[in-house]
């Protein structure tokens, strides 16, 4: 490979790009081409733009596959080659089924800042902005690349980076975590198998020339753009949060699920039925008409403004030991019935209505759990915790 010319390469915006050390397909025509080349990706193109080979093929220009535009640094010898329509590969299996998408980044800048000149003169390729990425070639031929795999840039030591000191305790331990970010959202599994997934940085971008801040490239926040979490949940399923222990081969509902990792044979009968005894520990359970939360020990709601429990039916609260609800402003029951107070037989505490510059009235039905058992109250106006107090207490006794 020998020969150099002027090569003119459209970018999809219409940019062209020209330098006298690219060289042009042409002269790999005669190679059958078996060597993995490196390069940096200046432009993506996706898969219904004017550019893209398999949208180019059909009528309405809808492509099946999205490509690139790749400067190759590294083909083994001596000079550089821009390659259009590399094909991007996916990650996993997409197919009619299952289907995935994560486009690379194509060159915008330089790392400093700086903009590239567009004919590369004096232009470092290390220095660009743009993904990195080994090429392919199918059956060997120089005009069907693709993108074998990723590879690192080399301009990012901050990512993957320790403290720097390989002999200094206090360098960060990475062997064995897990860590991807995605438009700026973080998901880290870290050795111990801890996950923390943090949306702090979505909607940011980065600020080339910037100083790297908390181990990463610079970048430009924006706290008022991006970070929002929705999770659809299909009408006839339901979402669990449990911290009892997992069981064995125990899944959904505790239902048996001979697809989870279990002892085989399965341990477990699938015609097993429930026990019908309360979890050990913290349970939630939510379904489009339900939402139950069991806590063990201690539940608490504080709220510095406003707290408010309405149903259009009832609102029970009951107890065997305590419940404290607290607000600084204003605690608001709102139903057709209301009960308050404790549920123990042998309980000697007395039924206790609290509240500071807060005016209630007690309407329709209300009903007071006392040792004796649900007592109704008539409407009466609570003035004053004194009176809220004494009013539930003298009808008790």
């Amino acid at each position: 490979m020998t020969t150099t010319k002027y090569r003119g390469v459209s970018l999809r915006d219409g940019t062209t790009l020209q330098s006298s050390v690219t060289l042009d397909m042409e002269d790999y025509r005669d190679q059958a081409m078996n060597q993995l080349f490196l390069g940096v990706i200046l432009d993506v193109i996706p898969s219904d733009a004017d550019k893209n080979r398999s949208a180019f093929q059909t009528t309405d220009r809808k492509g099946y596959r999205h490509e690139c535009t790749v400067f190759i640094v590294d083909d083994g010898q001596d000079g550089y080659l821009v390659l259009d329509n590399v094909a991007i590969t996916p990650d996993a299996p997409i197919g009619l089924d299952d289907y995935q998408e994560k486009l690379p980044r194509g060159c915008s800048n330089l790392v400093d800042g700086e903009e590239f000149d567009i004919n590369f003169a004096e232009v470092d390729p290390y220095d660009l902005d743009g993904d990195w990425c080994v090429i392919g070639f199918l059956g060997g031929r120089i005009d069907s690349p693709f993108v074998v795999r990723w590879w690192p840039h080399a301009r990012n030591p901050f990512d993957p980076a320790t403290s720097g000191i390989a002999s200094n305790e206090a360098s960060l331990v990475q062997v064995g975590r897990y860590f991807r970010r995605i438009n700026g959202v973080e998901t880290v599994i870290n050795a111990r198998g801890d996950i923390v997934v943090s949306t702090t940085l979505s909607g940011t971008a980065l600020n080339l020339g910037g100083d790297p801040t908390r181990g990463r490239f610079s970048r430009i926040e924006n706290p008022e753009v991006g970070g929002s979490v929705r999770i659809n949940i299909k009408q006839s399923q339901t979402l669990e949060l449990d911290f009892n222990p997992q069981q064995d081969g125990i899944g959904v509902l505790d239902a048996p699920d001979p697809s989870l990792p279990q002892t085989n044979p399965p341990q477990v009968d699938p015609e097993a039925e429930e026990t019908g005894e309360l979890p050990e520990s913290t349970y939630m359970y939510i379904s489009k008409d339900q939402a139950d939360l069991y806590v063990p020990v201690s539940a608490t709601i504080v709220s510095q403004d406003f707290i408010l429990a309405k149903a259009t039916n009832y609102v029970s609260v009951s107890t065997e030991d305590f419940i404290d609800l607290t607000a600084t402003n204003k605690i608001t029951f709102e139903a057709e019935k209301l009960y308050l107070g404790q549920a123990a037989e042998d309980s000697e505490e007395d039924p206790v209505l609290l509240g500071e510059k807060h005016r209630a009235w007690l309407r329709d039905d209300c009903l007071v759990l006392s040792p004796f058992g649900p007592l109704k109250l008539d409407p009466v106006p609570l003035l004053t915790p004194y009176d809220a107090t004494q009013s539930v207490k003298s009808f008790v006794e």
